[in-house]
């Protein structure tokens, strides 16, 4: 160890035993070495140098021109001390400020996906395809997916149901809110094909169109077996070609759901929920469309697309869409009164074209970029075994599809269209009326109306109507022609409560 002299003055020396010379600057307050060994070219520590030697050290008030890659790390050339930007050298720009986690990757910013977000509700905005989130209360885990079109939340974990049930994964509501799911009721046309607008092809189905001078051809197909089990799909087929449409064109599969069947999805009474579609498809390459508005008035629309890839096309997809709750404001049908029209649409005009996906105001059937069926001649579309679920968990997955009971299938068909035999017979006074009362096999949604499907054999009548009492039952009325017995055999009415 050195021993310093106490007290020394400025620039007095000190030569510790087999040590260098060192003299006292008072202005630095500092022992310092003397002779050779100072001064720029010393190789000493820098900040204790009499000089500058350009070769190792530069006062930074001195510093001039650039700096090169290997030392400021970014674009050759940048200026020292400048900002950079994607296009000029400099020092490393700051990464965005907007709330999002970001570290370096190559030569830029990359945002960096952390660990699970837990708690009951999602993480706020701004959110990143695949961030992850865990809902506690269910032992859920959700993915955040960006599809390019819409953005939601998937479940991707199974779900402890109970103790001993083990694990299963979450989904949807089971129950499908689609009356006639399958196709396989159609009690007014049977399979025969058709060619106007708005035949009904298989109950609560129908295909809306126009697209003249294009032509088509559509039925209910019962010549296959779907993967569920069920027998039936829905055609619809170009029987002569539009290949550009004009404003008002449109062609699609659609249905209409009562108030009393939506409830679940809750539309009415403020707390409306995510609900899940599915259906089979299978069609030409394409991006197509879903489309749900409001009923009657048609304010607002949902519109989601689905795209059938080269090697997709005419081959049997399983289209999966998740529709989010619509927003708050808007009028929706409620008991007995049709509250959603859906469309899962073919073609569509400009006009009929949102301008994007989601919720909007307006009346839509397509969003942007919708495919053309009706393009070339003999192109043809199929769907079966749609399923519309509440989805009040977001799982974001639709349950596995289940074929109704065709008995109960049909009754929930002829709450809608059912045929009744005006049949009646009884003794009546000339000219007075005979009233016999008859009961609906199932209620019907409204008072209906009717249409003669078989003239059937009167006999001493002069008059004879069906007169709806309510969707419980109606009355057959006779009026006779002479007195005696009065009679009406074999005659079949249509009872209509169509929405």
């Amino acid at each position: 160890m050195f021993d310093f002299p106490s007290s020394p003055t400025n620039g007095q020396t000190f030569t510790p035993v087999g040590g260098p010379t060192y003299y006292w600057d008072a202005t630095d307050t500092a022992w310092r070495l003397a002779g050779a060994t100072t001064g720029a070219g010393s190789n000493l520590d820098a900040d204790k140098l009499d000089g500058q030697d350009g070769s190792y050290y530069l006062a930074l008030a001195n510093a001039t021109g650039t700096i090169n890659p290997t030392q400021h790390g970014n674009l050759p050339g940048g200026a020292l001390h400048a900002v950079a930007t994607p296009s000029t050298a400099g020092f490393l720009v700051d990464a965005p400020n907007d709330g999002l986690t970001y570290g370096r990757k190559g030569s830029g910013w990359a945002t960096v996906i952390g660990g699970a977000y837990t708690d009951d509700l999602p993480p706020a905005p701004p959110l990143i395809d695949g961030q992850l989130w865990y809902k506690a209360s269910t032992g859920v885990m959700y993915v955040y997916y960006d599809d390019g079109t819409s953005q939601q939340w998937v479940q991707v974990s199974a779900s402890p149901q109970s103790p001993n049930s083990g694990f299963a994964i979450q989904t949807a509501l089971s129950r499908n809110l689609i009356v006639n799911p399958c196709g396989h009721i159609s009690q007014e046309l049977g399979n025969a094909a058709q060619t106007a607008s708005g035949a009904y092809i298989a109950d609560q189905w129908n295909c809306n169109f126009v697209v003249s001078p294009a032509t088509v051809s559509y039925k209910s197909d019962g010549a296959v077996i779907n993967p569920s089990g069920s027998t039936t799909r829905l055609l619809f087929k170009a029987t002569a070609a539009k290949a550009a449409l004009a404003v008002g064109d449109y062609a699609g599969f659609t249905t209409k759901l009562e108030a009393v069947r939506a409830y679940p999805l809750g539309y009415i009474g403020g707390a409306p929920v995510q609900s899940v579609l599915r259906f089979g498809f299978n069609g030409p390459a394409g991006t197509y469309s879903v489309a749900i508005r409001n009923l009657t008035a048609y304010t607002v629309t949902w519109t989601g697309q689905f795209t059938i890839a080269a090697g997709q096309a005419n081959t049997d997809t399983t289209q999966v869409l998740v529709i989010p709750a619509p927003p708050t404001g808007y009028v929706w049908g409620t008991g007995s009164s049709a509250q959603i029209e859906m469309w899962i649409t073919l073609a569509a005009g400009t006009n009929y074209m949102a301008p994007g996906n989601g919720w909007q105001a307006g009346s839509f059937l397509a969003g942007p970029g919708q495919f053309n069926l009706l393009g070339t001649i003999n192109n043809q579309a199929t769907i079966w075994d749609i399923g519309l679920y509440a989805d009040p968990n977001k799982t974001g997955l639709a349950p596995s599809f289940q074929v109704p009971d065709y008995a109960l299938d049909l009754f929930e068909c002829m709450r809608y269209w059912q045929t009744v035999d005006f049949q009646a017979a009884g003794y009546c006074v000339a000219g007075q009326q005979l009233q016999i009362p008859k009961p609906f096999t199932v209620t019907m949604r409204v008072a209906p109306t009717f249409g003669t499907l078989a003239a059937g054999n009167p006999s001493n009548i002069s008059a004879a109507s069906p007169s709806a009492q309510g969707g419980r039952g109606f009355l057959i009325l006779l009026t006779a022609s002479a007195t005696g017995l009065t009679a009406y055999y074999n005659n079949i009415q249509a009872a209509v409560a169509r929405m």
